[in-house]
């Protein structure tokens, strides 16, 4: 069996030499043809009550006739905050949504303290439809979370439903005048846990080069050459990994790049595996015969090309 000479990389900056249709429909499908598309929003039906808040309005024609511009609900707990619904029956004029049902979240108590303070919530409005027997839910169509703070504290819909089909023909209404509301919200937990990479820019000392003089006189299963640093900051952290694409070569004593042996690889370092290359770099055998050893000695050389490394978060 032939002899190989064995070219690996260590991230400890050494050469080593070693031989997934049903009713969930959009808006404009959902409800009759006579109501209005209303961009933004998905809808569907749901035969769950509203699982953190509902406020049941009897009379709702007559809060729409007298000069209630918008009610406030009583403060609820959901989520480990207060908040409040904030209803206006003939829709918020300042948000140009006259003639339309709008409805909101308002965080309660306590009230976002300070600048930084913040709370993400998903939302989903819910209206009881008396003729299905179902809530039929609102939600934004981006499902992104909003952020109550300091700025704002309340986040809703506008035009959740046009005035003119909120009635009893259309179930939102029973027949003593009375209709329901409701909320479901979601409060995304940030657990700490992650991990970020970062990209190593403009490595400065990529290219390491060993010169091994007396090569027949390496007694030693394994060689080391002397540390040495890319000028980027790599220590792998516990938990974290470090990847890097690599060339080994072993150059040609005559210096035509092209008779160089050169081997490319690529490999994710870590605390227990910490060095990376070829069994079967070159022949022993060929050393000579391919200009790869004069005067007994070898010249062993590592190039970086790209080097990330991954962390955890604090």
């Amino acid at each position: 069996m032939e002899d190989w000479v064995c070219a690996q990389w260590s991230w400890r900056w050494r050469c080593i030499q070693l031989p997934r249709r049903n009713e969930r429909q959009t808006f404009g499908e959902l409800i009759s043809r006579k109501w209005h598309w209303c961009q933004g929003l998905v809808t569907s039906l749901q035969k769950v009550p509203a699982v953190h808040y509902k406020m049941k309005i009897e009379s709702f024609s007559l809060l729409r006739a007298s000069k209630m511009e918008k009610y406030v609900s009583g403060s609820f707990e959901a989520c480990g905050y207060y908040w409040r619904l904030v209803l206006y029956p003939n829709g918020r004029r300042d948000r140009d949504a006259k003639d339309h049902i709008s409805l909101y979240l308002e965080l309660a108590e306590p009230k976002p303290p300070t600048t930084g303070w913040h709370v993400r919530a998903i939302l989903k409005m819910l209206v009881y439809d008396h003729r299905r027997y179902k809530y039929l839910t609102f939600q934004d169509a981006s499902g992104i979370a909003c952020r109550f703070d300091h700025m704002k504290s309340e986040w809703g819909f506008d035009r959740l439903l046009p005035c003119e089909t909120f009635d009893t023909s259309n179930g939102f209404l029973d027949d003593n005048d009375s209709c329901t509301f409701g909320i479901e919200l979601s409060v995304p937990r940030d657990t700490g846990k992650g991990e970020y990479m970062s990209i190593f820019k403009g490595l400065k000392n990529n290219t390491y080069t060993w010169t091994i003089r007396n090569f027949s006189d390496m007694k030693d299963e394994k060689n080391w050459s002397g540390q040495f640093n890319t000028g980027a900051r790599a220590a792998i952290p516990e938990g974290g990994k470090l990847y890097v694409e690599f060339k080994l070569r072993m150059k040609n004593h005559s210096g035509d790049r092209k008779k160089h042996c050169v081997k490319e690889d690529q490999h994710w370092f870590s605390p227990r595996t910490y060095s990376e290359g070829f069994e079967d770099f070159v022949a022993l055998s060929s050393l000579k015969d391919q200009g790869l050893k004069h005067n007994d000695s070898l010249i062993v050389q590592v190039e970086i090309t790209f080097m990330a490394i991954v962390r955890g978060l604090d």
